[in-house]
C-alpha cells in the first residue's frame, strides 16, 4: 500500500519546487515566454485590468511562481552605515570605499563589483544626492544608468527610439524561442546562484560588445524595463516639470563624473546626442519606477527563531520587470519576499 502511494506521488504531473544552493526554482519549470516566471502563470492584457499576470494552470498553495533578481536596486541612505551598498547584507566587518567615507561593503568582492559598475560614477556625489533631498526612486533611476556603460546604452538606443519597437508586445519576453538559448540561460542561472548580483554586473561589462544570444538577451532585458507602464499620457504638466528638473540634475552628475567621456565639457549648455538620450531615459525611469518598483526588506528578530516578535525592516528598493506585471489586489493570492543578493520570490498562499 505504501509502495502504491509513493508511485502515485512520483507520477504527479506537477513538478515540486527544487533548491539549487539557496535559490529555489520556480514550480513547473521556467516559462518560455516570461522571464523568471513559472509555466503556471503568464501575462495578459485586458481593457479592464490592462497588463497583468494571470494563472494559466491550477496553482496550489505554496508554489514558487517567480524567482527574479533585481534589474537594478539601491540601498536606503540611512542604511549606508549598517548594510553593504552592493548586496544589502548587514555589515559584520565593514570594508570602506577607497574614495569616500559615505558607504561601506561587506567584502572586497562587493567593493570591487560596485566600483567597476556604478559606484565610480556616483561616489563623488553621494553627499550631494543626500543633501538634495531627492527620493529613493531618483537614486534608482540613476542606478539603472550608472550600472551599465554608454557602449551598452548605444546598442539598445535604436530599439528605444524605434517607434514600432515601442508598440510591440511590452510584456512577453520571447528570448527563449527567438534566441534559441535555453541551455545557455539555464547554465547562466546556475552560475548566478553562486555569484548572485555580482555576476550580472560583471557580465554587462564583458558581453555587450559581442553579437551573441546572451548579448541579445541582455538587450531584451533592457527593453523590458523601458516598456513598463509609466502612465505618461495621464500626467499633468506640473508632474513633468518636477521630473524633468530632477532628470537634468542627475544628468549633470553624470556629465561631471565623466560617464560620457573625459573630453566632455560639463559646463557646456549644449547637450550631445548621448546626453539627450540618457536624459530622456532618466525621465522615463522616474515615471516607470513610480508604479513598478518594489521595496526590499529584511526580517528583524530579537533572538534567533523568535518569529512571534519579528518585524520587517525596509532597507532598499529594486526594479523587477516580471514582478512588476502583478497588479495590486486587496485580497492577494501571492506573497512576495526578499532574499540575499537582491532576489525577490513570489509564492502562492491560497
Amino acid at each position: 500500500m505504501a509502495s502504491k502511494r509513493r508511485n502515485m506521488f512520483h507520477k504527479k504531473k506537477r513538478q515540486e519546487t527544487t533548491e539549487i544552493g539557496n535559490l529555489p526554482s520556480v514550480t513547473d519549470g521556467p516559462n518560455p515566454e516570461c522571464a523568471n516566471a513559472s509555466k503556471s502563470i503568464g501575462p495578459v492584457q485586458t481593457k479592464h485590468a490592462g497588463r497583468a499576470m494571470t494563472a494559466k494552470a491550477p496553482i496550489s498553495t505554496g508554489e514558487t511562481l517567480v524567482v527574479e533578481p533585481a534589474y537594478a536596486a539601491v540601498l536606503l541612505t540611512d542604511k549606508y552605515g549598517t548594510h553593504c551598498l552592493h548586496c544589502f547584507n548587514r555589515l559584520k566587518s565593514a570594508i570602506p570605499c577607497p574614495k569616500c567615507s559615505g558607504v561601506a561593503f561587506c567584502s572586497v568582492n562587493c567593493q570591487e563589483c560596485a566600483w567597476q559598475s556604478y559606484h565610480k560614477w556616483e561616489c563623488p556625489y553621494t553627499e550631494l544626492q543626500i543633501g538634495s533631498g531627492m527620493s529613493v526612486l531618483c537614486y534608482l533611476a540613476l542606478r539603472i544608468v550608472t550600472q551599465i556603460n554608454m557602449l551598452y546604452l548605444n546598442k539598445v538606443k535604436p530599439h528605444v527610439l524605434d517607434h514600432k519597437a515601442q508598440c510591440r508586445n511590452p510584456y512577453v519576453n520571447n528570448m527563449f524561442r527567438h534566441l534559441d538559448a535555453i541551455s545557455t540561460l539555464e547554465r547562466l542561472r546556475l552560475i548566478a546562484v553562486q555569484l548572485k548580483r555580482n555576476f550580472r554586473r560583471l557580465l554587462l561589462l564583458v558581453l555587450v560588445e559581442h553579437v551573441s544570444p546572451l548579448g541579445r538577451y541582455l538587450q531584451l532585458e533592457r527593453m523590458r524595463v523601458h516598456r513598463l507602464e509609466g502612465h505618461t499620457k495621464e500626467r499633468e504638466p506640473k508632474d513633468f516639470l518636477h521630473r524633468t528638473l530632477m532628470a537634468l540634475f542627475l544628468l549633470r552628475i553624470l556629465k561631471d563624473s565623466g560617464y560620457f567621456g573625459d573630453n566632455v565639457n560639463a559646463d557646456s549648455d549644449k547637450l550631445s546626442e548621448d546626453e539627450i538620450f540618457v536624459g530622456g531615459q532618466l525621465l522615463r525611469h522616474m515615471q516607470v519606477l513610480q508604479y513598478n518598483a518594489h521595496e526590499i526588506y529584511e526580517t528583524v528578530m530579537k533572538s534567533p527563531n523568535e518569529f512571534s516578535t519579528s518585524k520587517t525592516c525596509y532597507i532598499g528598493i529594486g526594479l523587477y520587470p516580471t514582478v512588476a506585471l502583478f497588479n495590486h489586489e486587496c485580497y492577494p493570492a501571492v506573497t512576495r519576499y526578499a532574499s540575499n543578493g537582491g532576489y525577490t520570490h513570489s509564492k502562492s498562499h491560497r
